[in-house]
């Protein structure tokens, strides 16, 4: 059958069921849930009848140690607050067959406190094992459900559990029903069709072991001289691409194994039919048929299988296996030369032919295109989702998967999108903000509409001077999503098995070749083909990773990667970032830049072309963060971070510098877009504003090598000019030189990104004509921008003629002289002038006036968790509430992040705080994110059998037991969750003075009172250390009592002592005895 859809297979289950063939039904659903896993409880299978039915109470699961479970009536209860492993067991034997599973919960929680919102963290994990470590089935439970209803086949079903997993909501079991609805019987051709079946299925699940007991089963059943070609061509036989060679392969190997040679030949020839070259096979086929006396097609076979692929049959073996248009034949690759990523770029630039179109908008694609497209089963309407950019859009597409049900990205600041000069920069790349907060880029399948995700990400350099990355979706075929450049924009996508390119953008499918990218893309894949194969099998989360500085050019570095990471630190999602990659363009240092990215996730390369390797090896998937516009903020930030680099004689020599007015930047540049008349022009204007200004100063900036020019010019000018040199500046220096300036002349692009986009500074701009383009966009980019006064370009006079830029050209140095004149004369170098500029700068603009180091973190933090009114003197006080001149930062400690860097505290206080906390959970894990290794934490609250625990508004009590749980009882596995270790080192009793007196004269053990009477204990302390540095210590605390929680403390010996067995029965017989017995 030539079916592609799960639709027509269902369709075709139906009709099946109703004409009573069950087997056939049964295939029916094989393929369905082998091409759509996600098949709806609800089915045709439905009507059949029980075989056999079991129930298995609730009371027959175990219960994980440590959580808090109730029984009920209905079965169990798991309470509000446990975490991971409730339930599981009861490790039953399952025979054989297709079983209908129920199994029967609710929510207790719903009707009283769910909101709207809720839904994903109102909900528990169930899995079935069978047995462990193979996972036949899995599903999130979501709060409106009130049981779950699938199928599921078992085969060697031994020891078979199921397990709940609670992430923090109430929920109670109450059974599980297994109906089974289809038993195999033996050796009927059914029961091999059936298990042949499974084994695919379990095989395309990566379950290899447990699809080789299905093979094997089919082979037990295969009736002996069957007629093989009506069972291995069946019209049901489940023999999707991607498994139906091993399939075949398995069972050739079974029957080669009982000497049922007959059988293995005609599945070995299967293997073959599907795969002629598979050399392996044809060797194992020629043997046996040598040995079953077929000697002349032994040999045959085996001639056959000595022809060795050539170097194209390979790279095409391994493109279409890594897409799923082939079986990948390993073993047709091993042994043979090393690829070498040169000659695969060569080989596929010389032999890809692709089908390219144009689709910013459906107008751009002819009714030839349109056809073409159709035939092939496209959507138009889903084509054209993929292009767009909507934040609404991305949640629609998030919302879609059970995990993320309810979730609304962050939306605290958004991305400008209303320039007018420039279309391109309106693009927001919304997918970015999803991966960061999803872990999981999205679209809509160009078929059927049906929403994917995917977490396959590849990283090429196209060129030097271009960043690309490929997301890998998988659907009915397999196709990527290609986006890059320096502004991370969606550029094309491509279909493999068609060799279609569907471009989405139109600037960037002029300034690049799709084809090139996609075959650099193939060869990179081909050559490290065992790296993809190894990432794509890995089912392991992926670390989300933002990859920075690959490309050459200081103006996109700071203009769009750094204000991409800017958007995501304003909104509070720069810290989901996992690591962050770094190429060998980083021209300020990220971490400088952003103090709160912790050094632990700064991974530095010194090569952009190991990228692609790199995010393979360590099952990483990236993005490329993207913004068109910087803030005032950040390029205070940007200044901050350049002084901080500057040693203190460097700054001396600036302030020095700005003693002179006018402190003039002149931008030198001899390649491409050169002015070839800057060295006596340059001269000219220097002389000639140094008569009006005998008390001038010029800066020069560029790369090192105009270091000439600048010689050159310093020779034709008065020697009393001063002049400094920033050409041989590290880039830090070079921004504090920028932020000092007057005024500057320099050449459009890069030259203007430091006196501009971060310093903010007036002056002059000239190029060739080709870039006097950008100074509209060069506007619109800056917040608060001062624009650049462009020389005329009526002056400007290109060498060559093109419309591309990139020209050399010639300018009258009096047109640019002009201009620079009147900037200077407006801006007075008078004590009055410099008091009005300080009036208008804000108090981080002055940081950089005094050129002073601005130390971000000097010391680590201390911190105050709820301090209300009382903040501990020396911390930074959080709180719920606003409290002027108390507290310093406003949240909710219990949901939200604590607003610190990684690694930045090293003292936590908390009095009274965590009692009123529903679940602290969230805080604990915060703690150990901001937490330096060696941290010390102090936390007070009522001891739990003190009235002052009972009152209004405190939702837990707090004793001994519940540090004991997080640090000692069960450290291993709370140290997963909470992101650290933490060792209980002190637990501290605060006693009442006249308490402990009374206690003293009734000659009463103080641990034996505050073990067993109330009231003794009034507050107690629990003093923690955090550890990230684990190493799995079991480590008991001391205990101490003071009577203040600022008194004296003493140590508190244990009242506890050992006693002997007589000892106990004495105490059980007194216990026991009547009154009369006692006196």
């Amino acid at each position: 059958m030539d079916i592609e859809n799960f639709e027509s297979y269902y369709e075709l289950g139906e009709k099946l069921i109703n004409q009573g063939d069950l087997e056939g039904a049964i295939s029916c659903y094989h393929r369905v849930i082998a091409i759509n896993p996600d098949l709806p409880s609800k089915c045709f299978l439905d009507g059949l009848e029980a075989i056999n039915f079991r129930q298995i109470h609730a009371r027959e699961l175990a219960i994980f140690p440590g959580n808090n479970v109730e029984e009920t009536s209905e079965g169990y209860l798991s309470l509000k607050g446990n975490q991971g492993f409730v339930f599981y067991g009861p490790y039953i034997d399952i025979p054989d067959g297709l079983y209908r599973v129920r199994v029967g919960f609710n929510f207790p929680e719903n009707s009283l406190e769910m909101t709207e919102g809720q839904d994903s963290e109102q909900s528990f994990k169930f899995d079935v094992v069978s047995p462990c470590p193979y996972v036949l089935y899995e599903s999130k439970v979501d709060s409106h459900q009130t049981s779950l209803e699938f199928y599921l086949d078992f085969i060697e079903g031994h020891r078979t559990e199921f397990r709940f997993f609670s992430t923090g909501s109430a929920f109670s079991v109450s059974c599980i029903e297994m109906t089974l609805v289809y038993q195999p019987k033996p050796n009927t051709n059914a029961t091999f069709l059936y298990y042949f079946n499974l084994g695919c299925i379990l095989e395309l699940k990566g379950q290899q072991e447990k699809a080789n007991q299905a093979y094997s089963r089919a082979v037990e059943f295969l009736p002996t001289g069957a007629v093989i070609d009506g069972l291995i061509t069946d019209q049901y036989a489940l023999t999707l691409p991607p498994v139906a060679e091993e399939a075949y392969l398995s069972l050739a190997v079974l029957l080669e194994q009982q000497e049922r040679w007959e059988e293995a030949i005609a599945y070995y020839r299967k293997v073959l039919e599907i795969t002629p070259n598979y050399a392996s096979v044809s060797y194992k086929l020629s043997i046996i048929l040598a040995a079953q006396g077929q000697l002349d097609e032994a040999v045959a076979c085996f001639q056959k299988a000595q022809k060795q692929p050539s170097e194209a049959e390979i790279y095409e073996n391994i493109w279409k296996g890594l897409n799923q248009l082939a079986p990948l034949r390993e073993t047709d690759i091993d042994g043979q030369a090393e690829i070498k990523l040169e000659d695969a770029c060569t080989y596929f630039s010389q032999t890809s032919k692709y089908t390219v179109m144009k689709m910013v908008s459906l107008t751009d694609l002819n009714e030839s295109q349109k056809t073409i497209l159709e035939e092939e089963n496209f959507s138009l309407a889903n084509l054209e989702l993929i292009k767009q950019d909507s934040l609404a859009l991305e949640e629609i597409y998030i919302n879609h998967f059970q995990e993320f049900k309810g979730i609304n990205i962050a939306k605290k600041n958004i991305k400008k999108s209303n320039f007018s000069s420039w279309n391109l920069l309106n693009a927001t790349n919304d997918f970015q903000q999803s991966i960061v907060e999803t872990g999981y880029i999205y679209s809509a399948c160009p078929f059927t509409g049906r929403v994917l995700r995917s977490d396959r990400s590849f990283y090429i350099q196209h060129d030097p001077t271009v960043p690309i990355l490929i997301y890998q979706f998988q659907s009915t075929e397999v196709f990527y999503l290609i986006v890059g450049g320096w502004g991370g924009v969606k550029i094309c996508v491509y279909f493999p098995r068609l060799d279609l390119v569907i471009k989405l953008s139109d600037e960037w499918s002029t300034w690049l070749s799709s084809e090139k990218i996609i075959n650099q893309f193939k060869a990179h894949a081909v050559t490290f083909w065992r790296h993809i194969k190894s990432y794509m099998s890995n089912e392991k989360t992926k670390e989300v990773v933002a990859i920075v500085g690959t490309i050459p050019n200081l103006g996109h570095y700071f203009w769009n990667q750094i204000s991409g990471l800017y958007y995501l630190y304003e909104n509070n999602l720069l810290h989901k970032i996992d690591k962050f990659l770094i190429g060998s363009n980083e021209y300020l240092e990220l971490d400088a830049i952003f103090p709160e990215i912790s050094p632990e996730k700064i991974v530095r390369l010194s090569d952009n072309n190991s990228l692609f390797k790199t995010v393979l090896e360590n099952n990483y998937f990236a993005l490329y963060a993207t913004q068109s516009f910087i803030k005032d903020d950040l390029a205070i930030r940007i200044q901050t971070a350049a002084v901080n680099k500057c040693n203190q004689s460097f700054l001396q020599n600036v302030e020095a510098a700005k003693k002179h007015f006018p402190l003039l930047w002149i931008n030198l540049r001899s390649h491409n877009k050169a002015w070839i008349s800057q060295v006596e022009g340059y001269a000219n204007i220097i002389t000639k504003i140094f008569e009006d200004y005998p008390d001038m100063a010029v800066v020069f900036d560029g790369f090192s090598t105009e270091k000439v020019y600048m010689e050159q010019i310093q020779a034709l000018i008065s020697p009393n000019v001063k002049t400094y040199n920033a050409l041989e500046c590290p880039v830090y220096e070079t921004i504090v030189w920028a932020s000092r300036v007057d005024t500057y002349i320099a050449v459009i692009g890069s030259g203007l990104t430091l006196v501009t986009w971060i310093a903010n500074k007036p002056g002059v701009a000239h190029s060739d004509r080709g870039h006097y383009s950008q100074l509209p966009f060069w506007l619109e980019v800056r917040e608060n921008s001062v624009d650049p006064v462009p020389v005329p370009v009526d002056s400007i006079i290109d060498v060559t003629n093109s419309q591309w830029g990139w020209q050399n050209y010639d300018c009258d140095w009096k047109v640019i002289y002009d201009k620079v004149i009147k900037i200077v004369n407006n801006l007075d170098n008078s004590e009055e002038s410099l008091k009005l500029i300080k009036n208008e700068l804000t108090e981080n603009d002055l940081i950089q006036l005094q050129l002073e180091p601005v130390t971000i973190h000097q010391e680590y933090f201390k911190l105050d968790l709820g301090c209300g009114g009382n903040k501990k003197p020396g911390t930074i006080g959080l709180d719920c509430s606003d409290i002027p001149g108390i507290v310093d930062h406003v949240l909710n400690i219990q949901t939200d992040i604590l607003p610190f860097p990684d690694r930045s505290v090293e003292y936590v206080h908390s009095s009274y705080t965590l009692e009123h906390l529903t679940d602290p959970i969230h805080l604990f894990q915060e703690v150990s994110r901001v937490c330096i290794d060696g941290a010390k934490l102090e936390f007070w609250t009522p001891y739990v059998w003190h009235n002052s625990s009972f009152i209004y508004g405190q939702t837990n009590h707090y004793q001994e037991d519940n540090y004991m749980h997080l640090c000692v009882w069960f450290a291993d596995l709370w140290s997963v969750s909470l992101g650290a270790r933490w060792y209980l080192k002190e637990i501290v009793y605060v006693v009442p003075p006249h308490i402990l007196v009374e206690l003293y004269k009734q000659k009463v053990q103080l641990e034996f009172a505050i073990r067993y009477y109330k009231g003794v204990v009034q507050e107690f302390a629990a003093i923690i250390e955090v550890r990230h540095e684990d190493k799995q210590q079991t480590i008991y605390p001391q205990y101490s009592f003071a009577t203040s929680r600022l008194g004296q403390r003493y140590l508190l010996p244990s009242a506890y002592e050992i006693f002997e067995e007589e000892e106990l029965t004495e105490a059980i017989n007194w216990f026991s005895a009547s009154p009369s017995d006692k006196s």
